[in-house]
């Protein structure tokens, strides 16, 4: 049977996992999105310098 809330998912997990705090799955995603959105930012600064320097 699959836990459906944030309380019971936690009670299965250890506390702590690879030296931090265990999280849920959807904690695991929201991090994941944000990590992606912040290299989206740094790739397109890093285009938008590229175009900048060949004009």
């Amino acid at each position: 049977m699959i836990p459906q809330d944030d309380e019971a998912i936690r009670a299965q997990m250890p506390n702590f996992v690879m030296g931090g705090p265990a999280s849920t799955p959807l904690e695991a995603v929201g991090r994941l999105m944000y990590h992606s959105g912040m290299h989206a930012g740094q790739i397109s600064m890093i285009r938008k310098q590229a175009s900048l320097r060949r004009a």
